[in-house]
């Protein structure tokens, strides 16, 4: 009887490239955004950007007991979350 459990290293893995992947597309549009914006604050690019990684990690975190690849996905667009929450705090400052 196979553990339903277990997922798949190298799955894991090509979802992590994929979230990486994710978070730069995620980075273009907050860029995009932004400058469709014209704001002037510092603060408006690193927002847009982790409004679009919350909502790409929302969905990914859907399949996240069911996929490998959707595991991985979670793991790399939660650490881009994390550098970009201290990058945008180190731009305040």
């Amino acid at each position: 009887m196979p553990d339903e459990s277990a997922h798949s290293t190298p799955k894991v893995g090509l979802g992590f490239i994929l979230g990486l992947a994710l978070s730069a597309l995620c980075f273009v549009i907050a860029a995009y955004v932004g400058m469709a914006l014209r704001s002037r604050h510092l603060w408006v690019l690193p927002l847009l950007n982790a409004i679009a990684l919350i909502l790409a990690t929302l969905s990914a975190f859907r399949k996240y007991n069911e996929s490998s690849i959707a595991r991985g996905m979670v793991i790399a667009l939660s650490l881009v979350f994390l550098v970009n929450a201290i990058c945008g705090i180190a731009w305040m400052h």
